[in-house]
Parts: C-alpha cells; structure tokens; sequence
C-alpha cells in the first residue's frame, strides 16, 4: 500500500539498557522509602526504555501504576503523564478512539497547570491518531501546534519530532520532494542527537518516500538502513515497520518469496507487540501479493482478515484499499456479484476519505467559521458594553444601601460569637482529647497496613521469582524452532506460575539420524501447588530418557510414573519423620502426578516422518491429514503419572506422518474454558471443530486465531485454568 504511511508516535531519546539496569529500576520503584515522585520517575523509565514499543500492554498496565500514585499524592503534572502514557500504548495498538480520550485528559491538566512540554506532546500525539483517522487537516493544525511550543521551549528533539510527523501527512498527501526535504532535515537532527531509534524511524519514512516517487532500488536500500539500525539495538516495533515497507518494496521488484518471508516476519513481530493497525496493515500486504500471484482464496482471507481489524479500530484509510483488493480477488475468480459489492463499498469508503482530505475545502470552511464567530464576538461586545455600564450605575446605588444593613448585621453576629465562644472553646478541648485517642488508633492501623502489605510484596516478589525459575526449566523458543521449524506453543498460565507445561529433549538415534521427544503436559492444581508438582515432574522426564537412556514415550511414562511417585512417597515419610508423627503409610502418599501427551519423532526423508511415536496419560494426540476435513485420534490411557489403584504399562502408538500433516498435543484448560453467550464450556469437540476450520492457516496465524477464540469465548469470565496447546506441521 503506497499510501499507507509509518505512524511516527511521541519518541524521547531511548538509550537500551541492561537486565541489570531494569532489575535495579525495579527496586527503586518497589522501595517505599523512597520518595514517591522518584519512584513515579523511575516507573516512567521503565516503561519508555522496556515496554513501550516492544508490550503495550504491560505498558498501559505500568502507567496506571504512575496513574494511580500521582492520583493519591496529587501530582497534576504525573497524573497527565500517565493519562499520556497509556494514550501512547493504545495508539500503538491501533485503538485511537480511547487513545485520543487519554490525550484530551492529560492535554486538559497541562493547560490548566501551564506545563507547556507536556501539552506539546499531547498536541504531537493527537496529530499523529487524526493522521490514523485520515483527517490530515487537523493532523497538521496539531503538528504545527505541537512544533510552535517545542521551538519556543528550545527542545530541539521535539521540534524534529513534529517536523517529521509534519512530513509523513506531506508524503500521504503526494507532496513527496516536501516531505523528503524535511525528512532528511530530520534524519540529520537526529544524527546530531544520537537518536538511534529516531534514525531508524526516519530512515523508514525516508524508504517509503522513495517508493512512493518510483524508486525501488533506493527504497531497498533504506529500508535496509532502517532493518540495520533496528535489529542492532533490538528495536522491535521498528524491525516490523521496516520489515512491512520492504515486503512492499521487493513485491514491486518481482521478488514474491522474499516479500512473502518478510510480511510473515513482519506479521510476527506486530502480532507479539500487539500493533493491531500494523496487523491490518501486513495482511493487506499479503492480500496484495497473492493477488499478484493469482491465489486468490487466500488473497480474500488475508483481505478479510485485515477488513476485520481496520472496522475494529476505525481505520478508514485501510478498510478502503481492502475494499478494492477484495473486489480484485472476486473479480478474479469470476465472481462478479460479490465483486460488486466489494468495489461498491470502495467507492463508499474512498469518497469518506476524499471528504476530509478536501484540505483546501477544510480550511475554506475553518477560516469562514472563525470570521463568523469572530463578527458574532464583535457585536455581542458593542451591546455588553453599554448594558455593563448601566448595571454598574444601578449596583453602584444598591450597594450603598446594602452597606448599613451589613454594618448592623456585623454588630449582631460579633455577640452572637462572644456568647458562643466560651461553649466551643470548651468543645475544643474535648475533641482535642478524642482527636489524640483516635490518631493513636491511626497509626496502629496504618502499622499493621504496613506490616500485611510489606508481607504481600514479598509473597508476590517470591511468586515472581518462582516463575523465572519455572520459565527457566522451559524449552527455549530457539530449541523449539530448531527441531521444530513449523510449529507453535500456545502457553497460558491461569496464575503466575503455572501447573501446565511443555518439554522437549532431542536425542541422536544413530547412523546420522536424529529424533526429538515434546509433551504437553498438565499437573495436580495450578499457581504455586501446581508450579511445584511441575518441577517434580519435569525433573522426572529429564531422569527417564538422559538418565536411564529411555527413547519410547510408553517405556518413558512409565519410568517416569515411578519416580514421581519415589519422590512423593518420600518425601512424605521425610516429612513426618522429622516431626516426630507416627502414621499409615499408605494414609500419607501423595496422589499428585500429571496427565500428559508425550511425542516421539525421528526424521527419515524428506517428505516423510516416520514412526512418530506417541504414548499419553489421559490426554490425547491429534492428526489432521494434509488436504483432509477430519480429524485422527489416538486416545491416552486412562491413567495419570502418578499413584493410581490399577496401573499398567503406558503402550507407545506409532503411525507415519506425511508433508502436510499436522499433530497437535494439549491439556484440558483449552476445552474445560466456560464462556460464549451461555457461559458453559466450550469442550473437546468445539476445540477440534476450531481447529480443523483453520488449516488453511500457517502455524503463527494458527497460535493467534486460538489465542483470540479463547479470549473472545472467555470474555469477562475468570480463565478456569492453565492452557497448553502444542502444533506441529511436516
């Protein structure tokens, strides 16, 4: 899309700071002793230099913190920062109906509190979501605010900012030696400021520019420049604003597979920092592209896909050319009604768009209006001026009649006040003495509050370091993607830890082949109990095939049935022993354990895997057949990994896969979710309908599609437990 244009949002100068630096941050913010304005100031830190631009989310989740302190201090300058803050996150998420909301507040207290920096970001932040909206004259009229207030604050970072949003509204507007005039004004000031992420993001601006104007090969070679900077300082929101604009630049230059690879990263990135424009944005892209190559079942999918998101956050200027790529696709597949009706509404959304990109009709009606109000101001003043004088000739005589009845009243009330004196002057000391009682009372309240509240951070500050040990013993993604290359891990822990997890270990059979086990596995409860049974049994996994060399996931479940249930009887015997009790041994095993799906396969040629094993306790393993409607099933023993009253060996299931096929494995919090209109459980057979409708997906849109199911069916209601969904395609 030529006119889509990058969305430069309010940057300050980011330097990338360390896991050290964060962990020492941190400990500012969670220490109380430290002054609260300081502990605000850090939290914004955070923010800008962590979460900012790679996690909205856990931004606007961090800026309500600052929200909510500098409400409770009542400090009107952080309260607008932090309204600002998360008008920042949810711009970048593409919700600009709210984020223009948190802007008019904090635009509101920087006004009345005359903080002039703060209300030229604001100015700066609505022009960039008016831009989003398509109403370019407003966009400006902000920008130009925004640049006025920064020059006469001698910010010079700002002023380029605005500068450089100036230019992208130029380029979206066709005036592209303009906007590449101030571009590269821009790119210089942020060169002198050594604005990395600036740099970046002018560089893109400067690569999209020069596709605009024809230029395809010095496109490329910008977008590399901004791909360059980006990925060295791990700039993510950058890395996929740059990918977007190349994937558009090499579609043109005829290089389809390299474009289609880095949409798919592109989509990646954005999905995972959660940019819904930005997602809209790619798969309009790919929709473009398989029109070009002439697929035009998933050039309808990716355009529906994109015209989804777009009506969601009110994105006219990207539901128009979805619009138009729609009606290519029917049109090219001989579908004429539905073609029709797509360049119909086009034409709709595009004379939407040619309304409020009139800016010369705009501004025709603005300066009319202002003349209008201005005569209205005029003659109302004429008529004002003469009433005010003879109401101040009439006051001026009533007042003089007014003071003699105030002068006798004064007399009166001065007795009543020495008759009533001595009566307060006696109350006084007696709420004195009650006042005493009760701030004592206060202060062994507040104490106690200080004492429960100190306790709860450390219980959470445990229960956060619980997790990075859990996450610790968690398969890296790099592991997984190296074994799996097609393939995702849909992982949602209920709590901060979690009961569920999944596993993988690569083993060398021989003769140059190599094989690779996964499970997802599911254990007794969820939070901290469930956490700690997981570590248990996880270890136990570990043992089963690195230990006694076991490769077959039946021999494997039962090796590792055996020695869970060695630990826990142990260490419920140790646990008595040491406190003296003497009980029935059977009375104090612990039935905790796990279900699982355990995966075994081994590479034999390239266009089949052989012998995939599999062998489960309750849970199941899923095959859907290259270019089939159905699912296979083969079924886990009714058993769990763990004390049971009639155990039996676990079987290993073996059966050949073939290019195409995908294998999913899972727990049960999935299908055991309550929601949907009725609020009942979604169950087995909705999850595997879900699945077999999105086939046609790849395995990242396949991780986002059920990640969204689950929410959307969850809706309001409490997530009931821990999901685990592992798939897998040769």
């Amino acid at each position: 899309m030529k006119n889509l244009t990058v969305i430069f949002l309010l940057l300050l100068s980011l330097k990338s700071f360390g896991n050290g630096e964060l962990d020492s941050l941190v400990k500012v913010w969670n220490d109380p002793s430290v002054a609260d304005t300081n502990r605000i100031k850090t939290m914004r830190l955070i923010v800008w230099n962590y979460y900012m631009y790679d996690n909205p989310d856990t931004a606007i989740v961090l800026s309500n913190k600052i929200l909510d302190l500098a409400k409770k201090i009542d400090h009107q300058i952080f309260i607008g920062n932090g309204h600002s803050m998360i008008g920042v996150a949810l711009s970048l998420k593409g919700d600009f109906f709210k984020s223009n909301e948190e802007f008019f507040q904090a635009k509101e207290i920087f006004e009345k509190e005359g903080y002039k920096l703060g209300l030229a970001a604001q100015y700066l932040n609505l022009g960039v979501n008016f831009k989003a909206f398509g109403d370019y004259p407003t966009s400006v009229d902000n920008f130009l605010k925004a640049s006025k207030i920064y020059r006469e604050l001698g910010n010079k970072e700002g002023e380029t900012n605005s500068q450089n949003n100036v230019a992208t509204v130029y380029m979206a507007q066709g005036d592209y030696q303009r906007a590449l005039n101030l571009f590269e004004s821009s790119l210089q000031t942020y060169k002198e400021m050594g604005d990395e992420r600036g740099q970046a993001m002018v560089m893109t601006n400067i690569a999209m520019n020069y596709h605009h104007m024809g230029d395809f090969e010095t496109a490329a070679e910008k977008y590399r420049e901004s791909i360059r900077i980006s990925l060295a300082n791990e700039f993510k929101y950058e890395i996929a604003q740059a990918y977007v604009g190349y994937g558009e630049v090499l579609m043109d230059l005829g290089e389809m597979d390299l474009a289609l690879d880095y949409m798919k990263g592109a989509l990646e990135l954005n999905m995972e920092i959660q940019s819904k424009e930005d997602v809209a944005i790619v798969y309009l892209n790919m929709s473009d592209l398989w029109i070009k190559r002439k697929v035009y079942k998933k050039a309808i999918e990716a355009g529906q896909n994109s015209l989804a998101i777009a009506k969601e956050i009110g994105a006219p200027y990207i539901s128009a050319q979805v619009y138009f790529r729609l009606y290519q696709a029917f049109k090219g597949m001989n579908q004429i009604g539905d073609a029709l009706e797509m360049h119909e509404l086009y034409l709709k959304e595009k004379m939407y768009l040619d309304s409020i990109e009139n800016k010369d009709e705009v501004q025709r009606i603005r300066i009319e209006d202002q003349y209008r109000k201005k005569a209205e101001m005029d003659s109302l003043r004429v008529l004002g001026e003469k009433r005010i004088q003879d109401e101040q000739l009439a006051r001026a005589e009533t007042e003089k009649q007014n003071q003699k009845i105030v002068t006798y009243s004064l007399l009166a009330v001065l007795g009543l006040a020495l008759l009533f004196g001595g009566f307060a002057y006696n109350r006084f000391q007696y709420s004195k003495k009650q006042n005493k009682v009760i701030q004592e009372q206060k202060e062994e309240v507040a104490h106690a509050y200080l004492e429960v509240e100190q306790k709860n951070r450390e219980i959470m500050d445990s229960i956060v370091y619980a997790k990075r040990i859990q996450s610790a013993i968690l398969p890296p993604e790099h592991l997984v993607k190296s074994y799996l290359t097609n393939s995702f891990i849909l992982y949602k822990p209920k709590d901060i830890v979690a009961g569920d997890f999944y596993w993988m270990e690569p083993y060398e059979k021989g003769s140059g082949k190599n094989g690779i086990l996964f499970a997802a596995a599911d254990c007794t409860g969820h939070g901290v109990p469930g956490a700690m049974v997981s570590v248990v049994c996880n270890n136990a996994l570990n043992r089963a095939v690195r230990e006694f060399g076991l490769r077959k996931p039946g021999e494997i479940l039962d090796k590792t049935r055996e020695i869970v249930i060695r630990e826990f009887e142990h260490n419920s015997f140790q646990e008595n022993f040491e406190q003296n009790i003497v009980v029935n041994h059977s009375d104090q095993v612990i039935k905790d354990g796990m279900d699982i799906a355990l995966v075994s396969i081994e590479q034999e040629q390239e266009s089949v895997v052989s012998k995939l094993k599999f062998s489960g306790a309750h849970n199941p393993l899923w095959i859907v057949r290259n270019g089939q409607a159905e699912m296979e099933e083969i079924k886990g023993e009714k058993q769990p990994i763990g004390k049971f009253a009639k155990p039996s060996p676990f079987p290993t299931h073996e059966v050949e896969l073939f290019a195409g096929d995908t294998v999913y494995i899972f727990t049960d919090g999935f299908a055991d979710q309550f929601g949907g209109e009725k609020g009942k459980k979604m169950k087995t057979s909705n999850f595997k309908q879900i699945l077999l409708e999105i086939q046609h997906l790849n395995m990242i849109e396949q991780k986002s599609f059920l990640d969204n199911s689950f929410e959307t069916w969850r809706g309001d209601l409490e997530q009931l437990d821990d999901v685990c969904v592992i798939g897998f395609r040769v």
